[in-house]
């Protein structure tokens, strides 16, 4: 996260312009146009989302799917405040779930799996040990992680890094304290 922040602070006003023009946030300019639905963090000096932490909500459930339908919440509709019909790239706030989704991608606590019913699903750190230790309950092709580049064509690429590849090694020793059982329980129930 500390990456993301770095890399949003350069093109974001200081924490006072334009708050005496509305009332319920710092207005900033994001792609060039102004935007009011921001709040500042005065601890960080970062915009926090308002209506969404999809940070917060990966945390307190462990795991989301990115956008797919499914046994759990997923990140566009968290972002969009209601049901999506049809494709999140349609949706009004498809920049925003875009943004979103990239931050996400882009923290290091966050592996991208096709574990539940095969969709892309983001697993926040605190439950990697946990999958480690249930590995054999589920196949290779779940548990590979998903990495995402656009390449200098506009191509959009997948590339997967087999399992346990991906899983550092502090990750693999918590693994091994756990009883299956207790890994068990950490994971949501669509997995147990």
């Amino acid at each position: 996260m500390a990456g993301v922040r770095k890399a949003l602070q350069p093109e974001l006003p200081g924490r006072d312009e334009g708050c005496s023009e509305h009332v319920g946030g710092h207005r900033r300019m994001v792609g060039g146009r102004s935007r009011q639905d921001v709040d500042v963090d005065p601890e960080m000096d970062v915009e926090v989302h308002v209506g969404v932490d999809a940070m917060a909500a990966l945390v307190e459930h462990g795991m989301l799917l990115q956008s797919a339908r499914g046994p759990l919440p997923n990140v566009a509709e968290l972002v969009a405040g209601e049901p999506i019909k049809g494709s999140w790239w349609a949706h009004p706030k498809a920049h925003e779930i875009f943004r979103v989704l990239g931050e996400l991608d882009d923290s290091p606590d966050i592996v991208r799996l096709r574990l539940v019913n095969g969709k892309v699903t983001l697993v926040h750190r605190r439950l990697w040990a946990s999958l480690v230790r249930a590995a054999d309950r589920f196949t290779p092709k779940q548990l590979a992680a998903l990495h995402e580049e656009h390449t200098t064509t506009g191509a959009h690429r997948v590339d997967e890094v087999p399992f346990p590849e991906w899983v550092d090694a502090d990750i693999i020793a918590a693994a091994g304290r756990l009883s299956l059982d207790e890994a068990v329980a950490e994971l949501p129930a669509c997995l147990r």
